[in-house]
């Protein structure tokens, strides 16, 4: 009988919190009302009012303020449990290779978005092939070796963020910001970054052929040995970018914005450079076969850049560019002999931990906190 009762006061607690507030009224004004009447005929009734009305609103008082504050802190009890919930749950969701366990993750991911969780969130070798990621916030989160193969990531927020190694091919980041994101030797082949914002990525080693990065903001971005090997780089922004022994064999940088950037050693045969910013470029070792030069824009001081390059042998320049050039570098319009020009080491990545190597990138391990990467 006991138990029958203790378990009903529970499930009316639970179920209907509100009436179980009531009926406790209920008992409690039926044993304090019949032990109050005989001061209502009392002589001292008036007291009694006047130490009623000031109950009373001590009781008003107790229920706005420790009403409200009880309210409020259960409430953020509340929310900060579902976070938790929504992280264990992509936890769960990590070693699983399946659609569902995709679905899941990106549901979560999504749900503590609408929380205001926007960065920090731990998504290590996440199996996110095909998924629909599109305008989700994961600023300076973990996404290290993630597999995000055809995933939509269209205006998605990872600035910050450990995608070293990721596999983002024909991936869609049209829009997306990726600023001093980290996505050495990551695969972004036939990648969609349209109009996107990398400014201060590294980018080192990462194979992006095929890409099209059109009208990209890439400033100050780490490309050094990447593979952009036909890739579509029209208009975009790459001031003071680092491109040294990068491949863009026939790549399109048609009136990109090249101002201060580092092209040492890197191979742009058949590449089309027209109308493109080259004030303050260095070209120094640059293979510039068969390039579509013209319509280039030098600053005058610069006249001289494309003579450091490794060869211009049936590269397109304005005339007046290629008189110069040919009167004092004609090595430069000279057939490549049997050694042919230096070729590029796009491509290739250290894995090393980091310090083992001068100058090359290193991919660093899955971490379970990205505030601890190497860089």
């Amino acid at each position: 009988m006991k138990k029958r009762l203790q378990d009903k006061f529970e499930e009316l607690a639970a179920e209907s919190p509100v009436l179980m507030v009531f009926l406790v009224f209920l008992f409690t004004a039926a044993l304090v009302v019949p032990v109050s009447l005989p001061f209502f005929f009392s002589p001292a009734v008036k007291e009694l009012k006047v130490n009623l009305v000031a109950e009373s609103y001590g009781i008003l008082l107790d229920l706005l303020i420790l009403g409200w504050l009880l309210l409020w802190l259960s409430s953020v009890a509340d929310r900060r449990e579902r976070k938790n919930r929504y992280r264990e749950e992509i936890e769960d969701a990590l070693g699983w290779r399946s659609p569902v366990a995709s679905h899941r993750i990106v549901s979560n991911v999504r749900r503590l978005n609408r929380s205001g969780v926007t960065e920090g969130l731990e998504l290590p070798e996440a199996h996110l092939k095909g998924a629909s990621l599109e305008n989700v916030r994961l600023n300076n989160s973990n996404l290290w070796g993630a597999n995000l193969e055809e995933a939509t990531l269209r205006r998605a927020e990872l600035a910050g963020s450990l995608l070293a190694g990721a596999a983002l091919e024909a991936a869609d980041l049209e829009s997306a910001r990726l600023e001093a994101a980290d996505l050495r030797g990551a695969n972004l082949r036939t990648t969609d970054m349209e109009r996107a914002h990398a400014e201060k990525a590294d980018l080192r080693g990462a194979d992006l052929e095929e890409a099209d990065l059109q009208y990209a903001t890439l400033r100050g971005i780490e490309l050094e040995r990447a593979n952009l090997s036909g890739a579509n780089l029209r208009a975009a922004a790459l001031e003071e970018a680092n491109l040294g022994r990068a491949t863009l064999r026939e790549a399109n940088l048609t009136g990109a914005r090249l101002a201060g950037t580092r092209l040492d050693k890197a191979d742009l045969t058949g590449a089309t450079l027209r109308k493109a910013d080259l004030r303050g470029t260095s070209l120094d070792g640059a293979i510039l076969r068969a390039a579509d030069l013209s319509g280039v824009r030098l600053a005058e001081e610069d006249t001289d850049a494309l003579g450091q390059a490794a060869t211009l042998y049936e590269a397109a320049l304005d005339d007046a560019l290629r008189e110069h050039l040919q009167g004092a570098h004609p090595h430069l319009f000279e057939a490549p002999g049997d050694g042919g020009e230096s070729r590029s080491q796009a491509g290739t990545i250290e894995t090393s931990a980091p310090g083992g190597g001068d100058g090359a990138a290193t991919v660093p391990s899955a971490g379970r906190n990205v505030a601890s990467q190497s860089t």
